[in-house]
């Protein structure tokens, strides 16, 4: 009996990619191309991405104690989300000017969702100062490093972090960069001095001087204006921010035109806030520039940039 050896040619995917070269060889092209685009394109990172559930509240309160953070705020806030089920735990921390909250939410709810009901809850409060600024509230996540420089060298303390801000400000024009924190440097601060004997010259107390300082030193919002091209959000912005502006704020006015700044009766320096924290490079004094990457960004790329 005589068979046909074609009859039992093995059958297959590998044996039709035999049979036929050129299906084989552009199959092969393909697959290196597709390799090639997705190594270029794929985003670096150090580690994995994941979700925190934690929520972060700020509430700025310009010239108040800790206690009146407290009173004011904190505890207004405590009880406005005590009835949000998907809150877990909630830490506060009451600071001058600030109070802080971090509300810990259940694993396996959607965060946004809940800050939203979070939102609503705090946008109820009525009771609040009116000397508060707009609550901040924002889910807390990871920091992606992606470079860390140090600014450091024969600079005094003020020139370094005016050096640093601008440093900041020059890499935030880079399309490439989305957010840079300074770290190191201390806080600008105004401080303010009144002799007791000067106050009583005038009539005046401490509060007295708190009060005008807090009338006279914000960004207050004063609406917005619609118009064919949008609506137009305006704001007074009389924030004092330097010593010469401080000096300028009067405390009293007579009829006759007469007025008392507080730089009459004031001693004002232009420092920093009083820390024990410090930062050195090489044995001098330092600041820190730490480059982040935010959302889907390539850490990579972002540290080139």
């Amino acid at each position: 009996m005589i068979t046909d050896d074609s009859s039992n040619q093995k059958r297959g995917v590998i044996a039709w990619f035999a049979r036929n070269s050129v299906a084989a060889n552009l199959l092969m092209l393909i697959i290196v191309f597709s390799g090639i685009i997705a190594a270029t394109s794929i985003n670096r990172q150090m580690q994995p991405d994941f979700e925190i559930n934690v929520i972060e509240i700020l509430v700025p309160y310009p010239g108040a104690s800790p206690s009146e953070v407290e009173q004011g705020v904190v505890l207004k806030i405590e009880e406005a989300l005590s009835d949000i089920e998907a809150i877990e735990s909630l830490e506060a921390t009451s600071r001058e000017s600030i109070a802080s909250l971090r509300a810990e939410i259940y694993s396996g709810r959607d965060n946004l969702a809940v800050m939203d009901e979070i939102k609503s809850a705090i946008d109820g409060i009525s009771s609040f100062p009116e000397e508060i600024e707009r609550p901040i509230v924002n889910q807390v996540k990871f920091d992606k490093h992606a470079l860390q420089l140090q600014v450091s060298g024969n600079l005094d303390e003020r020139s370094m972090k005016l050096l640093a801000d601008s440093m900041k400000q020059e890499m935030l024009q880079n399309p490439n960069i989305a957010m840079v924190k300074v770290n190191g440097g201390r806080e600008f601060e105004i401080a303010i001095e009144v002799a007791e004997a000067t106050l009583i010259k005038h009539g005046l107390t401490l509060g007295d001087v708190a009060d005008a300082v807090r009338r006279s030193s914000l960004d207050i919002p004063a609406g917005a204006i619609k118009t064919r091209n949008g609506e137009i959000l305006l704001r007074t912005k009389g924030q004092a921010r330097r010593q010469q502006e401080f000096e300028n704020i009067v405390l009293l006015s007579s009829a006759d035109g007469v007025r008392l700044t507080l730089g009459d009766i004031a001693v004002i320096k232009d420092a920093f806030v009083e820390t024990d924290a410090f930062s050195y490079f090489d044995g001098q004094s330092s600041i820190g520039l730490q480059v982040l990457a935010v959302e889907d960004q390539d850490l990579v790329k972002v540290a080139e940039a």
